[in-house]
């Protein structure tokens, strides 16, 4: 059974648009809460999460939350200095 929360596709960036007809399309930004399980068979090293989440997906274990509050994509060093910008000069207190 599907809930309203449930990840039934993810589409990539670049390349067919894979959502059913009709559905929110969202963005993944990267956030996520695992459990160690999907990756306990995996070989040691960096590997690609793609394929981990395509089969928890199919196997109905994704769930998703949508935030409608502000989101900034921070993942350059320019798109941060931008933030800390916006946010009133704060750079100098992560330090």
């Amino acid at each position: 059974m599907t809930s309203a929360r449930s990840v039934t596709s993810v589409a990539e960036k670049r390349g067919p648009d894979r959502a059913a007809v009709g559905a929110p399309k969202l963005t993944y930004s990267g956030i996520g809460v695992f459990r160690p399980a999907p990756f306990e068979s995996l070989p040691d090293g960096a590997l690609p999460l793609r394929p981990v989440l395509d089969a928890a997906i199919a196997a109905e274990r994704v769930t998703g939350e949508r935030h409608d509050g502000t989101w900034m994509d921070i993942g350059s060093p320019e798109r941060l200095a931008e933030l800390d910008e916006m946010m009133g000069g704060t750079e100098g207190a992560r330090d």
